[in-house]
């Protein structure tokens, strides 16, 4: 399935766009109006400064297939468990998460632990 390409014209200017289904059942992504995204892939290979070197591996699938079918199937194979945060558990971590980058930046910011007096 993946993406199908095509030619949509406008009043100005001609543009490509396309439509992107699910590789498993064949739904439509984002035909309803629903941010929902699934985003697997891996980028393998070596990259550098100057040059992406790495092959892209990837999948378009929506989030009924990623909750029904793929999330079992990674969980009962690798005895593994997906961790699952809410809106208000995501806004916390991911402002835990830029206060510890904020601290690797500069030594000043405090996240809570004791950095004891300096003498002068």
């Amino acid at each position: 399935m993946g993406k199908v390409y095509k030619k949509v014209e406008a009043h100005i200017k001609e543009r490509i766009d396309y439509d992107t289904y699910c590789d498993i059942c064949g739904c439509e992504l984002y035909d309803d109006g629903t941010q929902t995204e699934v985003n697997m892939e891996a980028k393998i290979g070596d990259s550098y400064p100057d040059c992406d070197c790495r092959v892209l591996h990837m999948v378009d699938i929506c989030g009924g297939c990623f909750i029904e079918k793929i999330k079992p199937l990674i969980e009962t194979t690798f005895n593994i468990k997906f961790q699952v945060m809410d809106n208000d558990e995501r806004f916390s971590y991911d402002r835990l998460y830029r206060q510890q980058e904020e601290a690797k930046d500069n030594p000043c910011v405090n996240i809570g632990e004791s950095r004891g007096k300096s003498e002068i």
